[in-house]
């Protein structure tokens, strides 16, 4: 319908003619009158198939400022708007959806799963959540969204009820399957959650979702070849999203970024036999403490000789890699430019590098950073640090909680009452590495004499590694500030929870 609607357009750049030509075709070819601008929803669907997305968006913009009740519309604007990745577009969408339509459960369940549990808003996403499963109690999707959303918040037994009524309604949904497993997690009961995705990777093969979390369990097992392998087999530009690795002002329908990135070759075991010098393009997937652990895996390429891009949508990670001694002639950008994607011969994702190297169970040594070099390029904070650091004490470095967004960060992060007890070792001064503390953290820690903020201080990575360089230890939740201060070379402490 899009296709044969398209052909037959004429002025598709006028937004009213192309609404006009809308009516008449759907009342010519199917004797219909419509009632919305089902022109322009079509041509927005083609703008976006035809990689110009900002054509879409600008398009889908028009109709629902003159049609704010039209669903259909608002549908696709927010799946065009999470697709280029702008957290303020995003919001904007869902929160205009739901104030048009605030019984549509499709719209009531996207502002709890897309934009407050992505939030870390995890209480607020269940109201919302909750609603759409009972103005749809027979989808089997918005039950198991709930069930993944109590979840989050640890309850596990409404978790249990959830996944039992969707697995009535639907028993063979991938996702029953996927839930299953991370119960059978909880119980520690490995081997079945193994078997379970295992079973529903033969009844949906090459399923990117089953693939993910099959092979971080099998990573997570010690089964590293099959882990990595498995993670390899997916297509690497459905890994990253690429819409935040270029200037999307620079995007139309003649220079289509997306096309020519898809059209890089990926890089794989028998290209590197040949012996030849290639450029290629390495996407750091995954957060900050994950590129911290596998950058280390670039370092064999480099010493075959190879030119590599590693390009990576966390631009406060970059400063610090770019210290990492022997791995100065990496290429570190946060953008790909259009006119540079053709120079790539290959390209690849960090996390497959272990597999196509052959090397799943030798990694090659962690980084080693040249803080010297970080802390003469910042001495005034250097200096500051100094100063409060007290010789005659234990100086640690501490934190309680990780990303709220996270999903497991209601069994990872430590309720700072009860963390806060270390505080009473008047032995030690604790200085707390993290940039979000909000106003009532702020004012509980100030009655401590001991512990010293250090968000003020802390703009980048590189900030973050001096600090930990003069501290004596770390002790944290397990989050990225493990990962540095272990790449550190400082004594680490991880609290986990108990199982």
């Amino acid at each position: 319908l899009i296709s044969k609607f398209s052909a037959l357009l004429k002025n598709k750049n006028s937004f009213p003619s192309v609404k006009r030509q809308g009516e008449t075709y759907f009342k010519n070819k199917y004797n219909t009158k419509i009632k919305h601008d089902w022109g322009n929803l079509l041509m927005a669907a083609d703008d976006f198939k035809s990689g110009d997305p900002f054509g879409s968006f600008n398009r889908l913009r028009y109709v629902l400022d003159n049609e704010p009740e039209f669903s259909d519309a608002h549908n696709l604007y927010i799946k065009i708007v999470t697709r280029i990745g702008k957290q303020d577009l995003i919001d904007e969408a869902l929160h205009d959806a739901v104030k048009n339509h605030p019984n549509n459960p499709i719209f009531l369940n996207m502002i709890g799963k897309n934009l407050l549990l992505a939030k870390g808003e995890k209480y607020k996403a269940l109201e919302y959540i909750e609603k759409s499963v009972e103005k749809n109690p027979h989808d089997c999707i918005y039950w198991l969204d709930l069930a993944f959303c109590y979840f989050a918040v640890r309850n596990i037994k409404m978790v249990s009820l959830c996944l039992a009524t969707a697995q009535k309604i639907d028993s063979t949904n991938k996702r029953c399957f996927m839930l299953s497993s991370l119960m059978f997690q909880e119980d520690s009961k490995y081997d079945e959650a193994i078997k379970i995705l295992e079973h529903a990777l033969n009844l949906y093969p090459n399923d990117k979702d089953i693939i993910v979390d099959l092979s971080m369990l099998y990573l997570k097992h010690g089964r590293k070849e099959d882990g990595f392998r498995l993670y390899s087999l997916i297509e690497s530009t459905n890994r990253t999203n690429l819409y935040q690795l270029f200037d999307h002002s620079k995007m139309n329908t003649k220079t289509d970024h997306i096309k020519e990135i898809k059209a890089i070759k990926d890089l794989d075991k028998k290209s590197l036999t040949l012996k030849k010098k290639y450029k290629i393009l390495v996407f750091l997937e995954q957060g900050c403490g994950d590129i911290l652990n596998f950058y280390r895996y670039l370092k064999p390429l480099l010493k075959k000789g190879h030119t590599l891009t590693a390009v990576t949508h966390q631009k406060s990670i970059i400063p610090l890699l770019k210290e990492v001694s022997g791995m100065e002639k990496v290429n570190l950008t946060s953008e790909i430019e259009y006119k540079n994607i053709k120079n790539y011969d290959f390209k690849t994702l960090i996390l497959n590098i272990p597999y196509i190297l052959n090397i799943p169970q030798s990694p090659p040594p962690s980084i080693l950073i040249n803080i010297s070099k970080v802390k003469k390029n910042n001495k005034e904070l250097n200096t500051k640090i100094k100063k409060l650091i007290d010789k005659n004490k234990k100086n640690i470095g501490i934190s309680w909680k990780g990303n709220k967004r996270h999903l497991y960060d209601e069994s990872r992060s430590i309720n700072l009452n009860i963390f806060s007890e270390i505080f009473k070792n008047n032995n030690c001064n604790f200085f707390v590495i993290t940039k979000d503390i909000n106003q009532d953290e702020r004012i509980f820690l100030k009655q401590f004499k001991n512990v010293i903020l250090c968000d003020h201080l802390i703009s980048d990575w590189c900030d973050t590694a001096i600090i930990v360089s003069l501290l004596n230890e770390v002790i944290t939740v397990d989050t990225s500030l493990a990962h540095i201060s272990a790449t550190l070379d400082k004594p680490t402490r991880i609290l986990i929870a108990k199982e």
